[in-house]
């Protein structure tokens, strides 16, 4: 039998790759969570962003015959002596460092049934040895009992060593299984195709750093070479942080796509599942009929070359499994879309009982929406009455009339509604979405439907649902009573509705207010202030968070699908395949600045306990109780029915620095993989209701701005007009974003309405010389624009505009 080094010329070429597939992502940074070592075995797959070049392979070291097949393409055999795959440590810090805290992640396919099992102890990865005591030198391995019946973890040091974490696994002799080993100080857990074992003990101990220098790394195999697992293992993959039930269930719903500009195609990628092989589809955005482009595709990517694809064009593809599972993978991808100038019109309806008090921040908010190309309309509607139903109904009409008077004829542009303040709130359906429904414990009924407003032609009607709730009598909803039959929208949406509303919340007087004539209105007038602040700092990216979803799912694993679902087709679609973008996490701890966060748990009105025990709305009064990501999604019971006193959907908006959006997802679909392509909230809203073939919930909830979006372009500065030999020009500077488009530029004329577009020029000028004829007054507007390539492939984004006027 050959050694090692005997067979180190053979695979030197594939050595040489396999250094390629761990080589580092240049704008990422070691301390992002994410992988350090993809081991994919195909030389034509473009690996995952790696966070950190931490392992090369010995070049002297063996590669066992990859020409077998993986799950997809080739795979690494593991069945004799001197087979697997030795990896070299870093040359400096301290490498053991790296086995404090991460994940080992392969596909493996036994040749053998447990109880048979490998006929000896066999390694899957590790390094050192396992000696008796007192001769320890150091050691790390994952390693599987002679039967084959056990999987387990441990660790030496030179003083003590432990078997952290011990399963009973039972493998199928040629069956492939999925395989994460997890941990951590706080833990260690062995998930076996998605079962999961544990928690074992926490990592309190590491080898020496001689342990891992001397021996190397190994993957199938032990470093010397004598314990082979006994079958193929595939997609090995490390990552520095513990994946959990989130990342690990995430994969089943995850798909991205990237544009190739130079060869004109669109590619797309998957994480690795067993549930292939999968059927592609794809058909050009607002067309019913599809293309199968492949029907036994065996692979994790696909690249799509196709003469048909333009530029400019969102393509919808699905990647369904034909494996009998039914998993359908959906994503809409935008080839290189153009700058949208025009947005399009929001209306924003004030409280007319706070309008006097808003008028300054309402009307730097509104100029603000008009240096980003929207259309806005200002009214003022009527107030809601929390304590006499019977009078709603007539202020509902007035609002909904409103809504059809000011939007009704802008039919070929994106819609918006935002409701600023305490408008009259519309009620509809039966249904207790959250399961409540015992008497004493009942939230059947009416709930809080804005989408109504939406809807600017459907019928819903008032005749049919009689429930009086006997725990809650604003869910009783009794026919004539002005509340609305539906449970489901009954036509599409036209407009796409938000609402900004701090109503009945005396749990925050204390705090917020420290003059002594505290009053409900004051702290409704200064939230309201407050989160037009933020919003207008976040416009300007002067409030950002980190490009990454973070999840905290406390329910069973069951109920934890959905908003585990919903966070990883938003979170791919956003950022891409990386994986560290996406992860387990706590959501109401200071100073988590995360873009998304998600959380799953047991919900009350005013309450919510998740993973950092029960937090309540009073809570947020205190300085250290804050929901500081940038977009909120609650899965949990209570919270649609947000118009609640001290409701805890509205204390979560109220966060200083925190949410510019709070959505309750148990009541759905919602279908947040849009703002990928650069859609503002209310488009997405208007693509979640839209896009469900049944009708959506009448209580989607969404308290936030609907014209926000994900993505943010920094504006340019210093915009004036220039006079030189008698000509006038309009200048601007600042710096550009990493991949400019152009520099986009609009005028506003005396005594116009708004903002018109007029040209764009390439993304390195600097000035442009104006017309003679400039009228005295006339308001000019520079925005710049970046192309975005997300995880939906890649669109041209503005910046807001910035303004300077003639003199």
């Amino acid at each position: 039998m050959s050694d090692w080094k005997s067979r180190r010329m053979m695979w030197f070429c594939l050595a040489c790759f396999l250094s390629w597939m761990t080589a580092a992502s240049g704008q990422e940074t070691a301390g992002m969570p994410g992988a350090t070592l993809h081991l994919g075995f195909d030389p034509l797959i473009q690996p995952v962003p790696i966070r950190k070049q931490t392992w090369t392979v010995v070049p002297e070291g063996t590669l066992a015959n990859l020409h077998t097949s993986g799950i997809t393409g080739q795979g690494l055999v593991s069945r004799e002596a001197m087979d697997g795959i030795l990896l070299q440590a870093p040359q400096t810090g301290a490498p053991t460092a790296a086995f404090l805290r991460g994940t080992f992640k392969c596909f493996f396919k036994p040749d053998w049934t447990s109880g048979q099992g490998p006929g000896r102890h066999a390694t899957l990865a590790g390094f050192g040895q396992w000696k008796v005591p007192p001769d320890m030198t150091g050691y790390w391995g994952i390693t599987m009992d002679p039967t084959g019946k056990q999987l387990q973890l441990g660790i030496q040091s030179t003083t003590r060593g432990e078997t952290l974490i011990a399963a009973d696994i039972q493998f199928e002799k040629d069956r492939w299984v999925e395989i994460a080993v997890s941990y951590a100080p706080e833990g260690t857990w062995i998930h076996v195709d998605g079962v999961t074992h544990g928690p074992g003990q926490g990592v309190s101990f590491l080898p020496p750093d001689r342990a891992l220098s001397d021996t190397g790394l190994s993957i199938g195999n032990a470093p010397k070479g004598n314990q082979p697992v006994g079958g193929i293992l595939d997609e090995v993959q490390w990552f520095n942080f513990p994946l959990k039930q989130v990342e690990l269930e995430s994969r089943q719903w995850s798909m991205s796509a990237r544009v190739d500009d130079k060869q004109s195609s669109i590619h797309l990628s998957w994480p690795p599942t067993l549930d292939g092989p999968f059927a592609i589809r794809r058909r050009p955005q607002g067309q019913s009929r599809w293309r199968l482009l492949e029907t036994e595709w065996k692979g994790f990517h696909y690249q799509d070359f196709a003469a048909a694809l333009q530029k400019g064009q969102i393509y919808q593809y699905q990647v369904q499994s034909r494996s009998g599972k039914e998993r359908l993978r959906d994503l809409a991808v935008g080839y290189a879309l153009p700058a949208n100038v025009h947005p399009g019109t929001i209306l924003i309806l004030v409280d007319e009982t706070l309008a006097p008090q808003l008028q300054v921040e309402l009307e730097l908010y509104s100029r603000t929406l008009e240096r980003e190309g929207w259309q806005v309309l200002v009214d003022q509607a009527p107030r809601h009455d929390d304590r006499d139903w019977s009078r709603n109904p007539p202020l509902i009409s007035r609002v909904k009339g409103l809504v059809q008077s000011h939007l009704s004829h802008q039919i070929h542009q994106t819609r918006l509604l935002l409701l600023l303040g305490h408008v009259s709130v519309p009620y509809s359906g039966f249904r207790a979405l959250d399961g409540h429904t015992r008497p004493q414990d009942d939230h059947r009924g009416a709930w809080p439907c804005d989408v109504y407003y939406g809807d600017l032609d459907g019928v819903w009607t008032d005749h049919s649902v009689s429930h009086t709730n006997q725990t809650s009598r604003f869910n009783s909803n009794l026919p004539g009573d002005g509340k609305f039959d539906q449970d489901l929208t009954p036509t599409l949406l036209e407009v796409g509705v938000g609402r900004i509303d701090f109503a009945n919340m005396p749990s925050l007087l204390e705090s917020r207010l420290v003059r002594s004539d505290k009053k409900q209105s004051n702290l409704e007038i200064k939230l309201l202030k407050e989160y037009l602040g933020k919003n207008i700092l976040y416009r300007n990216k002067r409030l950002n968070f980190a490009m990454e979803t973070i999840v905290d799912a406390t329910l069973s694993p069951i109920m934890n699908q959905k908003i585990i679902s919903t966070a990883a087709t938003s979170a791919w679609a956003t950022y891409g395949d990386d994986y560290g973008r996406l992860r387990s996490g706590r959501i109401f701890t200071k100073g988590n600045r995360s873009l998304w966060g998600f959380v799953s748990g047991y919900g009350g009105s005013q309450s919510l306990q998740a993973g950092e025990g029960l937090i309540e709305t009073k809570d947020f009064k205190s300085s250290t109780m804050a929901a500081e990501v940038g977009f909120l999604a609650l899965y949990s019971s209570w919270h649609a029915d947000w118009n609640q006193t001290d409701g805890f959907m509205k204390a979560c908006l109220s966060s200083k620095d925190g949410p510019l959006g709070v959505f309750s997802i148990m009541a759905g679909p919602w279908n947040l993989g849009r703002v990928g392509l650069g859609a503002c909230l209310g488009e997405v809203l208007l693509a979640s209701v839209n896009g469900s073939e049944k009708g959506a919930s009448r209580a989607m909830a969404f308290l936030g701005d609907p014209s926000l979006r994900c993505h943010v372009t920094p504006p340019l500065d210093d915009v004036k007009i220039l006079f030189s030999e008698g000509q006038r020009y309009l200048a601007w500077g600042g710096p550009q974003p990493d991949h400019p488009e152009k520099i986009h530029l609009y005028q506003k004329p005396p005594d116009s309405d708004g903002f018109e577009f007029f040209l764009s020029i390439d993304s390195e000028a600097t000035s442009i010389g104006l017309p003679q004829e400039v009228a005295s007054g006339t308001e000019f507007m520079v925005r710049q624009g970046e192309w975005i390539h997300s995880g939906s492939g890649s669109f041209a984004n503005l910046s807001l505009g910035v303004v300077t006027r003639t003199p």
